[in-house]
């Protein structure tokens, strides 16, 4: 199977691997950019983010954006984040898989519900 190249997907097993759906932009260029080292030989398109690979990715995310498949904002601190919500949907797919596997384990309460979703991916019903 060939490593995966969409910038979602790269931000979706990102967010994943650190546990979190808010990552620091530019600490995922410093992993997309190793990403791309290691496996250069295997998918040579992702050559694309070894050059000036934050503004590569500025532009792949404002793309993202417009989409709403992530949210981009700043911290208090000014560095750059981007929030993935496909994180909460790994997450609650994977609880039911859970759930398919061993009919024990209980569903999810309200309350485990995640908070501080940003307000521009909320819509009122």
């Amino acid at each position: 199977m060939a490593a995966p190249t969409d910038l979602s997907v790269l931000l979706r097993l990102y967010t994943g691997k650190q546990n979190s759906p808010t990552v620091i932009v530019q600490d995922f260029c410093d992993y997309l950019q190793k990403y791309a080292r290691h496996y250069l030989q295997e998918v040579p398109d992702l050559v694309m983010y070894l050059d000036d690979t934050a503004a590569t990715v500025q532009k792949e995310l404002e793309e993202l954006e417009t989409k709403s498949k992530v949210f981009l904002s700043t911290d208090l601190k000014g560095r750059k984040l981007v929030f993935v919500p496909q994180y909460y949907i790994d997450r609650v797919l994977q609880r039911f898989r859970e759930i398919e596997e061993r009919p024990e384990i209980p569903f999810p309460l309200s309350t485990e519900l995640p908070s501080g979703y940003p307000a521009a991916f909320l819509k009122p019903i």
